[in-house]
Protein backbone atom coordinates (compact mmCIF):
# COMPACT_ATOMS: atom_id res chain seq x y z
CA UNK A 1 0.00 0.00 0.00
CA UNK A 2 2.81 2.40 0.91
CA UNK A 3 4.66 1.58 -2.31
CA UNK A 4 1.53 2.18 -4.37
CA UNK A 5 0.86 5.55 -2.73
CA UNK A 6 4.51 6.60 -3.09
CA UNK A 7 4.54 5.52 -6.73
CA UNK A 8 1.28 7.35 -7.50
CA UNK A 9 2.43 10.61 -5.93
CA UNK A 10 5.85 10.35 -7.53
CA UNK A 11 4.37 9.59 -10.95
CA UNK A 12 2.03 12.58 -10.71
CA UNK A 13 4.90 14.92 -9.80
CA UNK A 14 7.12 13.48 -12.52
CA UNK A 15 4.47 13.53 -15.24
CA UNK A 16 3.64 17.17 -14.56
CA UNK A 17 7.31 18.15 -14.56
CA UNK A 18 8.54 16.75 -17.88
CA UNK A 19 7.79 13.89 -20.24
CA UNK A 20 11.42 12.72 -20.35
CA UNK A 21 11.41 12.39 -16.57
CA UNK A 22 8.71 9.71 -16.79
CA UNK A 23 11.19 7.31 -18.39
CA UNK A 24 13.56 7.81 -15.45
CA UNK A 25 10.73 7.31 -12.99
CA UNK A 26 9.54 4.07 -14.62
CA UNK A 27 13.09 2.73 -14.88
CA UNK A 28 13.72 3.45 -11.21
CA UNK A 29 10.42 1.87 -10.22
CA UNK A 30 11.23 -1.26 -12.22
CA UNK A 31 14.75 -1.62 -10.81
CA UNK A 32 13.77 -0.93 -7.20
CA UNK A 33 10.60 -2.99 -7.34
CA UNK A 34 12.35 -6.00 -8.85
CA UNK A 35 15.26 -5.86 -6.39
CA UNK A 36 13.01 -5.21 -3.40
CA UNK A 37 10.59 -7.97 -4.34
CA UNK A 38 13.32 -10.55 -4.70
CA UNK A 39 14.98 -9.40 -1.48
CA UNK A 40 11.82 -10.07 0.52
CA UNK A 41 11.85 -13.77 -0.42
CA UNK A 42 14.49 -14.77 2.21
CA UNK A 43 12.64 -12.85 4.91
CA UNK A 44 9.31 -14.52 4.13
CA UNK A 45 11.08 -17.89 4.00
CA UNK A 46 12.57 -17.26 7.43
CA UNK A 47 9.22 -16.26 8.88
CA UNK A 48 7.41 -19.33 7.58
CA UNK A 49 10.06 -22.07 7.77
CA UNK A 50 13.15 -21.08 9.79
CA UNK A 51 12.26 -18.51 12.47
CA UNK A 52 15.67 -18.84 14.13
CA UNK A 53 17.39 -17.66 10.92
CA UNK A 54 15.39 -14.44 10.55
CA UNK A 55 18.27 -12.13 11.46
CA UNK A 56 20.85 -13.69 9.15
CA UNK A 57 18.38 -14.00 6.26
CA UNK A 58 17.33 -10.37 6.64
CA UNK A 59 21.01 -9.45 6.35
CA UNK A 60 21.24 -11.62 3.23
CA UNK A 61 18.12 -9.90 1.86
CA UNK A 62 19.84 -6.54 2.24
CA UNK A 63 22.81 -7.79 0.26
CA UNK A 64 20.57 -9.25 -2.44
CA UNK A 65 18.63 -5.98 -2.71
CA UNK A 66 21.81 -3.91 -2.95
CA UNK A 67 23.43 -6.14 -5.59
CA UNK A 68 20.30 -6.35 -7.72
CA UNK A 69 19.78 -2.59 -7.51
CA UNK A 70 23.35 -1.89 -8.60
CA UNK A 71 23.05 -4.42 -11.44
CA UNK A 72 19.77 -2.84 -12.54
CA UNK A 73 21.23 0.67 -12.45
CA UNK A 74 24.21 -0.38 -14.56
CA UNK A 75 21.95 -2.21 -17.01
CA UNK A 76 19.54 0.70 -17.42
CA UNK A 77 22.37 3.22 -17.79
CA UNK A 78 24.10 1.15 -20.47
CA UNK A 79 21.10 0.02 -22.49
CA UNK A 80 18.49 2.78 -22.23
CA UNK A 81 18.65 6.41 -23.29
CA UNK A 82 17.48 7.92 -20.01
CA UNK A 83 17.78 11.14 -18.03
CA UNK A 84 20.26 10.07 -15.36
CA UNK A 85 19.35 12.74 -12.81
CA UNK A 86 15.69 11.70 -12.68
CA UNK A 87 16.58 8.03 -12.77
CA UNK A 88 19.08 8.19 -9.90
CA UNK A 89 16.84 10.46 -7.85
CA UNK A 90 13.81 8.19 -8.10
CA UNK A 91 15.95 5.08 -7.60
CA UNK A 92 17.18 6.53 -4.30
CA UNK A 93 13.63 7.35 -3.18
CA UNK A 94 12.25 3.92 -4.04
CA UNK A 95 15.29 2.18 -2.57
CA UNK A 96 14.70 3.91 0.76
CA UNK A 97 10.97 3.16 0.75
CA UNK A 98 11.60 -0.52 0.09
CA UNK A 99 14.37 -0.57 2.71
CA UNK A 100 11.97 0.77 5.35
CA UNK A 101 9.33 -1.81 4.39
CA UNK A 102 11.89 -4.62 4.51
CA UNK A 103 13.10 -3.55 7.96
CA UNK A 104 9.53 -3.35 9.27
CA UNK A 105 8.75 -6.84 7.96
CA UNK A 106 11.94 -8.25 9.50
CA UNK A 107 11.30 -6.58 12.87
CA UNK A 108 7.71 -7.79 12.91
CA UNK A 109 8.93 -11.30 12.14
CA UNK A 110 11.50 -11.16 14.95
CA UNK A 111 8.87 -9.90 17.42
CA UNK A 112 6.53 -12.68 16.33
CA UNK A 113 9.31 -15.24 16.83
CA UNK A 114 10.02 -13.84 20.31
CA UNK A 115 6.34 -14.03 21.26
CA UNK A 116 6.01 -17.58 19.92
CA UNK A 117 9.23 -18.63 21.69
CA UNK A 118 7.98 -17.21 25.00
CA UNK A 119 4.62 -18.99 24.58
CA UNK A 120 6.31 -22.33 23.95
CA UNK A 121 8.67 -22.04 26.93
Amino acid sequence: MVIAITAAVAFTITFQTAAYAVKGFLGALAVSGFAGGLALIPIFYAVSHKPDLTQILSLAAGGIRLLLTIAGIVTICLLVNINFLWFFGWTAVFYLVILVIEIRVALAAMDLNKINGAAQA
